[in-house]
């Protein structure tokens, strides 16, 4: 659930609403940061987002989306990487794998989540091109698949591995899945 709070009067409007199945993350905003030096915002792009201008008549500010885990908590928690006009070449392609994490705190990165909570990457959905699509997956035995229409390869036993291949095959993660 997403509620948007004024920075300036500390308001909170009512609940937007829809309830969102998928958070949704800027690479460009991404890897500017990891460019300064500073964490990648990974998980505070989650937890808080830009809003549309404050409706108080007291503040003219852009609002904060916070964004809520609520109860029961899901099994599952999926990411949007949304690359705007970002053009995603082998090098951007690293980059942005290097930034994603394979475990993530749930806590940090969504509101009213009441006791300290990990999810684990599971799987990762790509854009081939404008009309295909390939998957990675990690078994229970932390080997990670590779899946697309026709087949399925094992991809390797570790998280490089498929980060190695999205660069090289110019796979573009759209999807990140995680699990709690």
């Amino acid at each position: 659930m997403e509620m948007c709070e004024c920075p300036e009067t500390l308001e909170m409007l009512e609940p937007m609403h829809y309830k969102q199945s998928c958070a949704y993350v800027s690479v460009p905003q991404m890897l500017s940061k990891a460019q300064a030096g500073e964490p990648t915002g990974l998980l505070e792009q989650i937890a808080s987002a830009t809003g549309p201008v404050s409706p108080m008549a007291n503040s003219s500010s852009l609002m904060k989306i916070q964004r809520y885990l609520m109860s029961p908590m899901p099994g599952l928690v999926s990411i949007g990487l949304i690359w705007e006009d970002l053009e995603a070449h082998p090098n951007i392609i690293q980059l942005v794998m290097q930034h994603v994490y394979q475990r993530i705190d749930v806590q940090r990165a969504f509101h009213g989540v009441a006791q300290p909570t990990t999810a684990s990457l599971k799987a990762i959905v790509c854009t081939v091109d404008n009309s295909n699509f390939c998957a990675f997956a990690v078994d229970s035995n932390h080997s990670w698949h590779w899946f697309d229409d026709k087949s399925r390869v094992a991809a390797g036993d570790d998280f490089s591995s498929v980060a190695a291949k999205c660069s090289m095959s110019n796979y573009q993660p759209c999807i990140l899945i995680y699990q709690i």
